[in-house]
């Protein structure tokens, strides 16, 4: 409902009905206090009148002759009945209220009844008969209620125009909110007051957003200076760790393809929450996944699994490529890390695009935790009993990227109910 809506409904609701208790409260004073005049005026006219009645009761001539120029007042006796035989006897009501006291009143629409008793003797009630007040039809009493509406409501329409300026300038980029008054006024202030405050949040975002472009651009270099020498050293460690089965350098290969797995996934991490722009170009998946196993062989050996690769030659799609080959290097780094004694590599074309799968025959993940392996932080309980120092940063990157990607990131039980199958899906 617009506030011109709100404003006609809350003005009718008030106005209105106040205009109309109003109107009836005042007419019913303006009766009352009629009535208390006719009243005041029978009772002085009555005794003045008496003397009079008195005498053309008893027949003197002179006194009916100045009675008769009274007609609106009439007397009557104890018994209620007309001194001169006309009107033969007191109106009924009139005498129910005089039975009980010495005033009554019948104030009707069209004419006000009063009678009192003044006396004794054959003129000792006194009554009279006037026209009533005419009463304010209501439709003119609420003619001062609508008009004051209509001014009003006319009255709001440079408000509400203001107002609608002020939020159109809010929903647009950049623009400055102006009321439009000219004047000075609340409004005015009120968009000052948005301006200064849209400025200063605008100010914050471009200085956050300058950090992390700041931030991102550090840790890319950082990323990258540290990257050559552990690429470096981890060829180093899988050369010696060929032929060699002393438990040091398997330890020193692992840690290694930890660390760099470790550095990668903070790279990703701050890429996804936008210190750098993520890219959307041609991406080579078999390219990638070829990579992804490579990289991966050394600890596969140094941990004596039996490494399986199907990979599909040609298979491309637009995304980018370093997230994507992150996502997939995280779901075979996961599945190394925990199998037991094998890890299957799939990377081939359906139907609907491709399918990325690792399938492992470790420990496996409980069914109700399986669909919390995207989420931030979470490990399952197998998981952080055999590797406490993991940050489960991993899958949860992977989800990002699959989100990002338009991919499904599926988590299901391997074969034979044993191990876990990881796989994105287009």
């Amino acid at each position: 409902m617009s506030l011109r809506a709100k404003l006609a409904l809350t003005l009718a609701l008030t106005v209105l009905p106040v205009t109309l208790g109003t109107y009836v409260l005042g007419s019913h004073l303006r009766r009352m206090q009629e009535a208390e005049r006719l009243e005041q005026t029978l009772v002085e006219q009555g005794e003045g009148l008496q003397p009079l009645c008195e005498l053309a009761s008893s027949g003197h001539r002179r006194g009916r002759r100045a009675l008769r120029r009274r007609r609106r007042v009439r007397f009557y006796d104890a018994n209620y009945e007309s001194s001169f035989g006309r009107p033969a006897a007191l109106d009924p009501e009139l005498v129910a209220q005089l039975e009980v006291g010495d005033r009554a009143r019948v104030l009707g629409d069209e004419h006000f009844r009063l009678a009192a008793r003044i006396g004794e003797g054959p003129c000792s009630i006194v009554a009279l008969e006037r026209r009533a007040p005419p009463r304010i039809r209501p439709l003119f009493a609420l003619l001062p209620g609508l008009l004051a509406a209509a001014i009003a409501l006319f009255s709001a329409g440079p408000v509400v125009r203001r107002i609608r300026r002020i939020r159109r300038a809010l929903e647009s980029e950049g623009e400055l909110v102006k009321a439009g008054g000219g004047s000075k006024d609340e409004l005015d202030e009120l968009a000052a007051a948005i301006d200064a405050d849209r400025q200063t949040l605008k100010d914050q975002l471009e200085t956050i957003a300058a950090r992390e472009r700041t931030l991102g651009e550090y840790v890319a270099s950082t990323m990258h200076d540290v990257m050559i020498p552990l690429t470096v050293l981890q060829g180093h460690l899988s050369r010696l760790a060929k032929g060699d089965e002393r438990p040091e350098l398997r330890s020193a290969l692992e840690e290694s393809h930890y660390i760099a797995s470790l550095l990668q996934n903070l790279s990703a991490a701050a890429r996804l929450e936008g210190a750098i722009e993520v890219s959307d170009v041609p991406v080579d998946l078999s390219a990638i996944g070829a990579r992804v196993v490579e990289r991966h062989r050394p600890i596969a050996r140094a941990r004596g699994l039996e490494l399986n690769v199907a990979v599909a030659p040609g298979l491309s799609r637009a995304g980018d490529p370093t997230l994507l080959e992150q996502a997939m290097s995280n779901l075979l780094h996961n599945a190394v890390r925990y199998a037991e004694g094998r890890v299957a590599v799939i990377l081939e074309e359906t139907s609907a695009g491709f399918r990325f799968e690792v399938i492992d025959d470790g420990p496996g993940v409980p069914e109700e935790q399986r669909a919390r392996l995207g989420e931030r932080r979470f490990r399952s309980d197998e998981a952080r009993k055999r590797a406490p120092t993991g940050q489960g940063l991993g899958l949860s990157i992977a989800a990002d990227v699959a989100q990002r990607h338009g991919l499904s990131l599926r988590f299901d039980e391997g074969p034979d109910g044993q191990g876990l199958r990881a796989g994105l899906y287009s």
